[in-house]
């Protein structure tokens, strides 16, 4: 059997409301399979001391669930020297753990109560996802033990795709402006057929009026012409 998942809770002392809550999310996480370090849990202290204890417990956790409320973010920036020094001290380790990653994070977790600010998050750690709880409780069990909501499916084989029948070879047409110009080919040819109807009517004007056209006699040989116009006897 595998080994549980190791978690890590990190958070300030705010008050007792807000140590009981921290309490219960660590013995939900218990029951839900995973193995959490939690100072509440130690009693009544580590052989080692406290700071050992710390860095020990954020070395050997697969995830850290930072708990982050005013307080907790006022202590990690070191500006709070009357509150405990225990967040001051998480808040160095995990600085630098992430320092040495060159940022690269998926361990430590930023947790917000129902009423938290995303403000209250340590800079250094709003890159990545933060989970309100309870209401996110779900989302960050799934992450915690590698369960996600959507996996990815396997692949299967790749799907041949028959090659396209070859095409007709271009021809001169294929360039031609009129091809790509319909409208234009359309005003040509209604043009056109509007000179063909005009000289159609000319042309039947002058066979309706011939007898009226002049008509040329002469002698050929003897360099004479004579022109008669005819007319129509009435």
């Amino acid at each position: 059997m595998p080994d549980p998942t190791r978690v890590f809770i990190s958070y300030s002392h705010d008050s007792e409301a807000h140590t009981d809550w921290v309490r219960q999310l660590g013995d939900r996480l218990t029951r839900d399979g995973l193995h959490v370090e939690l100072d509440q849990y130690v009693h009544p202290w580590p052989a080692e001391g406290w700071p050992l204890w710390m860095e020990k417990a954020v070395e050997k956790a697969d995830f850290v669930l930072v708990v982050c409320t005013p307080g907790y973010l006022d202590r990690y920036r070191l500006a709070d020297p009357a509150g405990g020094r225990g967040v001051a001290f998480e808040g160095t380790i995990i600085t630098q753990t992430l320092y040495d990653a060159f940022g690269r994070n998926h361990k430590f977790i930023p947790i917000l109560p129902e009423t938290g600010r995303i403000d209250d998050i340590p800079l250094i750690l709003k890159r990545g996802n933060h989970y309100r709880l309870w209401r996110d409780y779900d989302n960050l069990y799934r992450v915690l033990t590698s369960q996600p909501a959507t996996p990815r499916p396997s692949r299967g084989p790749v799907k041949p795709m028959p090659p396209k029948p070859p095409g007709r070879p271009a021809s001169a047409s294929d360039s031609s402006p009129h091809r790509h110009h319909p409208r234009w080919l359309l005003v040509a040819t209604l043009l056109l057929a509007a000179l063909l109807a005009f000289a159609w009517t000319q042309r039947a004007e002058i066979q309706t009026h011939g007898d009226q056209s002049p008509v040329i006699q002469g002698d050929i040989q003897n360099s004479t012409i004579q022109i008669d116009s005819r007319k129509e006897t009435p």
